[in-house]
């Protein structure tokens, strides 16, 4: 009902946040607990956010790709979104300019990967299959990672933009 407000300090309301550094650097009891509440986490929202995981077509086969959504012969509505997408998994590949772009990104990638597999070990011993049952059925050595950042310029008339386009 729209009329009806969310209370946001409602527990029924609120998105599960798992501690990711109990995982790797918790005790077995805590790692066990995070593995506990992952099945039930799973089970109930089928995602969660992640907490402290960083402490400091065959386009996707592209190295590079960039681009925007704004087209007026294309689009029926403006969506203004500028994206930049680079395959970092299973050969890193950057660009050279900003100088600081090819460490920054290789740094988040690689820290990115260690979560992604972090949780994907958490799941499938939650799921009592072993901690590598996930990652070798999937065969995530050789699965592809990219880094995609987007940039949303602000809107020129908000008062006109309503919604939001459906996610493809």
């Amino acid at each position: 009902n729209p009329n009806d407000e969310a209370d946001p300090n409602d527990p029924e309301f609120a998105i599960p946040i798992v501690e990711m550094s109990l995982l790797t650097s918790g005790s077995l009891d805590q790692r066990s607990k995070i593995i506990h509440d992952l099945v039930k986490i799973c089970q109930e929202w089928d995602f969660f956010l992640e907490q402290n995981e960083f402490k400091s077509g065959n386009d996707v086969l592209e190295m590079f790709k960039y681009g925007t959504s704004y087209n007026l012969a294309l689009d029926k509505f403006l969506l203004w979104r500028d994206f930049f997408k680079v395959r970092v998994h299973p050969e890193f590949y950057s660009l050279y300019k900003p100088a600081c772009f090819r460490e920054v990104s290789m740094e988040f990638s690689k820290r990115a990967r260690e979560v992604a597999l972090e949780i994907t070990r958490a799941i499938s011993e939650s799921l009592g299959l072993g901690p590598n049952y996930i990652h070798n059925a999937m065969n995530m050595d050789r699965g592809i990672q990219m880094l995609a950042a987007n940039y949303y310029p602000p809107c020129p008339q908000p008062e006109h933009a309503i919604g939001i386009p459906p996610s493809h």
